[in-house]
Parts: structure tokens; sequence; C-alpha cells
């Protein structure tokens, strides 16, 4: 499931990233504030953790001793990638 709902926050972040590196084309690259460059230089290196843990779930044993960690790293991976789309409304707004 968790790579699931990643796989359909890829089309939503991609657009964002977009529209938000655009957001910089009035400064220019180093120009702008730490605001802006810090979030769009960030958010491609969270969505991909966030997607390499969910993958990472995988790779637990699939018996009932490691149920939990399995969940857990599946849910802190989604939470890692779906923080991207709000880091880049802040960028727009």
């Amino acid at each position: 499931m968790a790579v699931g709902v990643i796989g359909g926050l890829f089309m939503p972040a991609f657009a964002l990233y977009g529209f938000a590196t655009m957001a910089t084309d009035s400064c220019g690259p180093d120009q702008c504030a730490a605001s802006v460059t810090i979030p769009l230089s960030s958010a491609p290196f969270l969505y991909l953790t966030g997607a390499c843990l969910a993958l990472l779930s995988f790779a637990f044993p699939w018996t009932v001793r490691w149920r939990k960690a399995r969940i857990s790293v599946a849910w802190i991976g989604t939470a890692t990638s779906a923080s991207v789309v709000p880091l880049l409304l802040s960028v727009m707004l």
C-alpha cells in the first residue's frame, strides 16, 4: 500500500516541483532566498528516501515477529514522501 501511495504522489509532486522551479526565474539560482532554494534542492531527496524506505519494508521477513518493523518503515517512507507536497507548496506561496 505504501508503494501505491508514493506512486500516486509522483505526478502531483513532479508538477509542483516544475512550477516551484519557475518561481525562481525572477531571481535566478544564485540570488534567491534560502527559503526558496533549500526546499527545491531537498525535495527530490526526500521523495527518493521515502520511496527507498517503502521498498525496504519488503526486505523484512514476512513473519509475525517482523510485522511491526515492516509497517513502521513503510509508514515512515510514506510520510517522508508525502512531506514533499507541502514543502513545495510553501515555495509557491
